[in-house]
């Protein structure tokens, strides 16, 4: 039975008879492509898990796979800058600028930019192809640490360790039989002597090139500026409310006081008592729109615009019983008198021998009437009405000389208490 010759593909290690591309990941076998695929090669790994073998790229390539959109932000890689641990490539050095994002902070950067706006953490690109990122080795908890080997003594995975390169796990067929191990013949006692005996310490190897970026000192700088800047807005933050809550306070305590000084009531500048007026009356002395409301038991004022009013709370008028004369030691009809409490009369007095007088005299008893709060609202509008109709008869049929010469107003302040007492009746 003739043998299948079974190839290995250098890609992706996939098993499969020979031929001239691989069946899984479809790279070819020619030399060109081998080389092609050693110059993009690195250390950094993009975890897809379709092609979970796929060797890693070099930082170049990764630009490149950035730009074509087929590594976004939220992509799983592993590089020397996370220590070849798997994360996210927006967080990690060297790479999330390259997608508008600070590793550290997360704050939005532009790609071009040396460093972080925001946090100044400093961004670098890792060029070295061959450096893996990977720390210093510590020992385990009952390991035997290097650094207690004597000098000059070799370990034996040190003897046994080859002086040149080995073959290529790239190498055809041919070159992989036909290269041999450096290590053939060389049996267990053979190696074990080599262990024991002496050898001549040689240099030590060359550390890694440095890639020019200490990330836990530029971490810990960075994170440290994040936190001064973060206290500082927060004092700013601080700052701002006191001043906004200390202006609140003083808003609100000039808006109460304007608003107590519109509220404050008015003092009053007249009443039911001597010399007041029609304008200046007030609704607590029992004023309505100008006619006085007497107290109970009051004494005489001026009421309505010149008419006096007797102790016994009736009207008086010239020339009537219980009236004033209007001039104390004054003659009889002289417009120069004064009233009874040594004021002028009023100029609303009426001729003592008017035949209206009386019709007026029963008009204000009407008006006091409706000022009755203990009578219905409806008699008080009734008597109201009566009053104002009186008036206005004896306005139309008594002559200007016979009537009192503040009868219009008297007449327009009983229609402004009619309305007044109409607006209760709707709005109690």
């Amino acid at each position: 039975m003739p043998k299948v010759k079974v190839v290995i593909c250098p890609y992706c290690g996939d098993t499969q008879p020979s031929g001239d591309r691989c069946r899984h990941c479809k790279g070819l076998f020619e030399p060109l492509s081998r080389q092609a695929t050693h110059n993009a090669m690195g250390p950094w790994f993009v975890r897809d898990p379709n092609n979970p073998f796929q060797p890693g790229c070099s930082y170049e390539t990764l630009v490149k796979l950035i730009d074509a959109g087929r590594v976004s932000k939220y992509t799983i890689i592993r590089g020397p800058t996370t220590k070849q641990f798997w994360t996210i490539a927006k967080h990690t050095p060297g790479v999330a600028h390259l997608l508008g994002y600070c590793h550290h902070c997360d704050a939005a950067v532009n790609k071009k930019d040396l460093g972080c706006p925001q946090c100044g953490a400093p961004f670098g690109a890792y060029l070295d192809r061959n450096f893996l990122g990977l720390p210093e080795v510590k020992p385990m908890p009952g390991d035997v640490d290097p650094s207690d080997t004597s000098p000059g003594q070799w370990t034996a995975r040190e003897v046994l360790r080859p002086t040149a390169p080995g073959l290529s796990s790239f190498g055809t067929d041919e070159e992989l039989m036909a290269g041999g191990s450096r290590f053939e013949g060389v049996t267990h006692g053979a190696a074990s002597a080599l262990a024991s005996a002496p050898a001549v310490a040689t240099a030590q190897p060359a550390p890694p090139p440095s890639i020019g970026l200490d990330v836990d000192a530029s971490y810990l700088a960075a994170r440290q500026r994040t936190l001064e800047r973060q206290i500082a807005r927060q004092k700013q933050t601080v700052r701002m409310l006191v001043i906004l809550l200390v202006l609140a306070f003083a808003v609100a305590g000039v808006s109460g006081i304007i608003a107590y000084q519109k509220n404050r009531p008015a003092p009053s500048t007249g009443g039911g008592g001597p010399g007041g007026t029609i304008g200046e009356t007030r609704e607590s002395d029992g004023a309505v729109d100008g006619v006085t409301k007497l107290p109970p038991g009051g004494t005489g004022g001026v009421v309505d615009g010149g008419s006096e009013v007797a102790d016994n709370g009736d009207t008086a008028h010239p020339g009537t019983p219980g009236s004033t004369p209007p001039g104390a030691g004054a003659a009889p009809g002289d417009p120069g008198g004064a009233g009874v409490d040594g004021s002028p009369p009023g100029n609303g007095d009426a001729p003592v021998d008017s035949p209206f007088l009386v019709e007026v005299e029963q008009a204000r008893s009407l008006a006091r009437q409706s000022e009755n709060a203990d009578l219905d609202l409806d008699e008080r509008i009734k008597a109201m009405k009566q009053a104002i109709d009186i008036l206005k008869r004896v306005l139309a049929s008594s002559p200007e000389s016979e009537r009192p010469a503040d009868l219009p107003e008297l007449i327009a302040a009983y229609e402004r208490a009619l309305k007044k007492l109409e607006l209760k009746k709707f709005f109690p």
